[in-house]
């Protein structure tokens, strides 16, 4: 058992380690494309408007950030007990335990996407009276 743990537990890791480092050139490609098809537009690349604006817009992202990170911890937590689930072969304990498990990280990824939700209408709103 303990070697099926570390196994998944590496899994994980090599994944996670994997995507950050593909997401970060692919974001790097992103804003370089972006800005170059501006400049062809006949757009400035430097930000000339709304440093409010600009501060609200920054803070949203970083919550909606976090908040999808924490999805998706809820979301390897729902896999991770599912499997004990699977795997307790009847053991009545275990098997209450992986339950309980699930059902708390349900009520947490209800709980992250209203707050998601409440995330994105206030933000919005100030954004709007901020003039962005």
């Amino acid at each position: 058992m303990f070697y099926v743990k570390s196994f998944f537990i590496s899994i994980i890791v090599v994944l996670f380690v994997a995507g950050g480092a593909g997401a970060q050139k692919f974001l790097e490609q992103s804003y370089y494309d972006a800005e170059k098809m501006a400049g062809s537009a006949g757009y400035s690349p430097t930000s000339e408007g709304n440093t409010q604006s600009d501060l609200i817009e920054t803070i949203m992202n970083v919550v909606n950030v976090i908040l999808g990170l924490i999805g998706v911890v809820l979301t390897m937590i729902i896999l991770w007990a599912g499997w004990q689930y699977m795997m307790a072969g009847g053991d009545q304990k275990q098997i209450e335990e992986s339950v309980l498990r699930i059902r708390n990280a349900i009520i947490g990824l209800a709980i992250i996407l209203s707050a998601y939700g409440i995330t994105i209408l206030v933000f919005s709103s100030l954004q709007k009276s901020a003039g962005g």
